[in-house]
């Protein structure tokens, strides 16, 4: 039993919801975990697909970041943050799986994608949500 929820209660049924960056994962991470479900103690579904982030090189963007006093991007508010917020404060036994597969052009800067979607999220997520995020590369 999970205890590591905001009310401290043990969570008897998980529910993961996975945030998606492309139509293949969308199409078939459920059925790969089929094997967890099948066990009756938590259900997965596809809960956002989500744009693929790159790491900021571009001084002036990084400038209108800064600039504006924000950490993160508009495009990673919207787009990843509130939903992931959203998703995980309606119900304390559901956890967050972000899958990104890095394709070839970006397998190099594995590093530096995985600090963008960490910051996004860092930066605007409770202590109690982050408990429920991992990341998958």
């Amino acid at each position: 039993m999970n205890l590591e929820n905001n009310n401290s209660q043990p969570c008897n049924f998980f529910e993961f919801g996975l945030f998606v960056t492309g139509e293949t994962e969308e199409e078939h991470l459920p059925s790969l975990l089929k094997n967890l479900i099948n066990l009756g103690i938590c259900k997965v579904i596809v809960k956002e697909r989500i744009p693929q982030l790159s790491p900021i090189t571009s001084k002036k963007r990084l400038g209108k970041i800064a600039g504006s006093n924000n950490k993160i991007t508009t495009k990673e508010e919207d787009k990843i943050v509130f939903p992931a917020r959203k998703y995980l404060s309606e119900n304390p036994c559901r956890y967050l799986l972000l899958i990104d597969d890095l394709e070839n052009d970006r397998a190099s800067q594995s590093q530096q994608v995985f600090e963008r979607y960490r910051n996004a999220l860092d930066t605007c997520l409770s202590q109690e949500q982050k408990i429920g995020l991992q990341f998958i590369f």
